[in-house]
């Protein structure tokens, strides 16, 4: 089900509507009295949605693993 966002000329007001199964419509009315026009805006998608944080590290963050490593084996030795 996608939610659709529309601006308000007039008061600048952007709201969200769920789309249940009807298609996009292009304007809205607005609670000024204005109608919205349809914003196309990005998707959001996230990997790691009820996933462990460290499940999909990124390159810094497996640099600073490693280097953190490093830095231990170094101190233990030294």
């Amino acid at each position: 089900m996608p939610i659709f966002e529309y601006k308000c000329a007039v008061c600048g007001i952007v709201r969200e509507i769920l789309c249940l199964r009807e298609p996009r419509t292009a304007t809205v009315p607005c609670a000024c009295g204005a109608q919205a026009v349809y914003k196309v805006s990005a998707p959001h998608f996230d990997l790691r949605m009820g996933i462990n944080a460290d499940a999909f590290p990124t390159l810094g963050d497996r640099w600073a693993r490693a280097h953190s490593d490093q830095l231990k084996k170094e101190s233990k030795d030294g």
